[in-house]
Parts: structure tokens; sequence; C-alpha cells
């Protein structure tokens, strides 16, 4: 596992990397596809990546309600979204700032004052 930071991974297509038990803090994911990540309890990451990945991965909602801390929504800028399914969420008020949402599916979800 990856003990040293702060790492940058910026742009990176990161699919499929394991980083279970690594220590990702203040690593810059600035727009790298997080896709298929492997993390665990053990790996350190922010709430927002954590969150990116799990949008990007297709996990059922009802996983990631109970295991991934919401907050994060509110802060999706520089997150690289392709093809990722956000229908139905409540997007109101977040940053999505520099973020790349090509082919992202946003039906039904709520944008208002969002950036």
């Amino acid at each position: 596992p990856l003990k040293s930071t702060p790492f940058n991974f910026e742009n990176a297509n990161l699919e499929g990397v394991d980083f279970r038990g690594s220590d990702l803090t203040g690593a810059n994911l600035n727009k790298a596809y997080l896709k298929d990540i492997k993390i665990d309890e053990n790996t350190k990451i922010d709430s927002k990546w954590k969150l990116v990945s799990a949008l990007l991965s297709g996990i059922p909602r009802s996983h990631l309600y109970r295991e991934i801390d919401l907050e994060a929504l509110k802060d999706l800028s520089y997150a690289n979204l392709n093809g990722s399914d956000l229908s139905c969420l409540d997007l109101s008020k977040s940053d999505m700032s520099w973020s790349i949402l090509q082919k992202t599916n946003l039906r039904d979800s709520n944008l208002e004052s969002a950036n």
C-alpha cells in the first residue's frame, strides 16, 4: 500500500487501481478517473473522492446512502464524472465547477443554484 503523500494524480486514468490500505490524504485527484478503484476501510481518502469513485462505479444507491458521506455532493469541483449516473440526486447548491460531465446522466436531478 502507498504511504507517502501528497501524490499528484491530476488527470490520471486510475481505473481499477488497487488503493486498499493506502494513505491518499492530501493527494491531488482533480479530474482523475476513479472508476472501479479498489479501496477498503483502511484506505485514507477524502470523502469527496470516495463518493466520486462510487458514482462512477455504479454502486447501488442503497449502498451509496448507507456508506458514503453525501455531504460530499456539495463539492464536486474538478471531479471527473464522465459517464456516471447522477440521476435523481439533490445537487442543489453543489459546486461542480471544472468538473467533467460528458455522458453523465443528470435526469431528474435537482441542480438549483448549482455552480
